[in-house]
C-alpha cells in the first residue's frame, strides 16, 4: 500500500475509534495539505540524504584514485633514483677501469724507448675526467634531493637545474669515455 493512502487510512481510522463518524471536507483538506507538507519535507531529507550519499561515494572515489596516483609517484621516482644511481656506478666503472688498465699499459710500455707511450697520456685524462665527472654528478644528485626535500617552488627550481646538471655530467662522463676509447684506438692503428 503506498504510504500517503496508509497514513490516511490510519487518520480515519484512529478518528472513527474517537467516535467521529463524518469527516468534513475542510478538515480533510486541511489533513492532507499538512500532509503533503510533511511528506515534501520527507521528499527533500530524502533527496539531500542520497545526493549526501553520493557526493560520499564521489569523494572516496577522489580520496582512492589519489591515493593510487600519489604511490604510483612515489615508485616511480623510486626507480628514477635507482636508474640513476646504475648509471652513475656505470659512469665510474668504465671510466675508472678504462684508467687503469691504460695506467698499467703505459707502466709497461714507459721503460722501452721505440714506443710513443706518451700518446697515451691524453686518453688516460678523457678517462680520468669521465671519473671526475661521474663524482660530481653524484654530488649533484645529492643536492637535487637536498632541494626536493624542501618543497618551496624556489628549491625544486634550483632541485631540477641540479638534476639536469647530474644528468649531462653522466652523458659528459660517458662521452669521456667514447672519446677516450676512439683516441687509444687511433694510436694503436696509426
Amino acid at each position: 500500500m503506498n504510504p500517503i493512502i496508509a497514513t490516511i487510512y490510519k487518520a480515519i481510522d484512529d478518528a472513527e475509534k474517537n467516535g467521529t463518524s463524518a469527516i468534513g471536507t475542510e478538515e480533510l483538506k486541511a489533513y492532507l495539505l499538512k500532509l503533503s507538507e510533511l511528506q515534501e519535507i520527507d521528499g527533500k531529507d530524502e533527496d539531500a540524504a542520497i545526493e549526501l550519499e553520493k557526493y560520499k561515494a564521489h569523494l572516496s572515489k577522489w580520496v582512492e584514485e589519489h591515493k593510487s596516483f600519489n604511490q604510483w609517484g612515489f615508485e616511480f621516482f623510486r626507480a628514477t633514483i635507482s636508474a640513476g644511481q646504475s648509471a652513475l656506478k656505470s659512469a665510474i666503472l668504465i671510466n675508472g677501469g678504462a684508467s687503469i688498465a691504460l695506467f698499467t699499459f703505459i707502466g709497461k710500455l714507459w721503460g722501452n724507448p721505440n714506443t710513443q707511450a706518451a700518446q697515451l697520456i691524453a686518453p688516460l685524462q678523457l678517462f680520468l675526467f669521465g671519473v671526475l665527472f661521474a663524482a660530481i654528478a653524484a654530488g649533484t644528485t645529492y643536492l637535487a634531493q637536498w632541494f626536493y626535500s624542501g618543497r618551496k617552488p624556489w628549491l625544486i627550481k634550483i632541485a631540477n637545474v641540479s638534476n639536469i646538471t647530474s644528468i649531462l655530467l653522466v652523458l659528459g662522463s660517458y662521452g669521456s669515455f667514447l672519446y677516450g676509447v676512439l683516441r687509444v684506438s687511433a694510436i694503436f692503428i696509426t
